[in-house]
């Protein structure tokens, strides 16, 4: 059981936590990253085609390529978020399905990943991008080359292909287009 807790670190984007607590195998504290949960998009477009976004991250030192993602507002719906997110990174209006919501690194967060599936629907939105990224069409052979290269490393939206795959009978990397779209109709 939880002695206590007290925030130890914390920045506008995220806090460190001390948990205290009884146990016979130790003493020390534990600590928890405390942040913001976040809504996490695989957008496909009718074409079967990936829409991506490429940007800079500092944790990574490096540029990556990801699903449309971010934080989910103070208040705001998961849904919400994520149509906030698709169309501030790619820019179009999308029909979303969610998959539901997952945690990853329990062990060290509490932070809640909100999944959804979406299929663009082609038509602008206006939404001032957000500056820095780089929005990307890729074919689903390029994404199959990027994943065994180790060049895509959104490890949350490899588990979502996976979600689709397991809730709706669809691998999204192999089967056909008409397939894909009939999870939209």
């Amino acid at each position: 059981m939880k002695k206590s807790s007290k925030t130890v670190f914390q920045t506008p984007f995220f806090e460190i936590e001390e948990l205290a607590w009884d146990s016979r195998h130790s003493l020390h504290p534990y600590y928890r990253l405390n942040a913001a949960d976040s809504a996490i998009c695989c957008l496909i477009n009718r074409k079967g085609n990936f829409l991506m976004v490429k940007q800079y991250r500092p944790t990574m030192e490096a540029h990556t390529v990801e699903f449309p993602a971010g934080e989910i507002g103070q208040g705001e719906p998961p849904l919400e978020a994520a149509r906030r997110e698709v169309a501030e990174e790619i820019g179009v209006d999308s029909i979303l399905l969610s998959l539901g919501n997952y945690s990853l690194m329990m062990n060290r967060t509490n932070i809640r990943n909100y999944l959804f599936l979406g299929l663009s629907s082609g038509l602008p939105v206006q939404k001032k991008q957000e500056e820095g990224i780089k929005r990307l069409e890729v074919t689903k052979e390029k994404f199959k080359k990027m994943v065994m290269k180790g060049e895509y490393l959104q490890l949350a939206g490899l588990g979502l292909l996976q979600i689709v795959r397991l809730k709706y009978g669809v691998d999204l990397l192999r089967d056909p287009l008409k397939k894909i779209l009939s999870i939209f109709e």
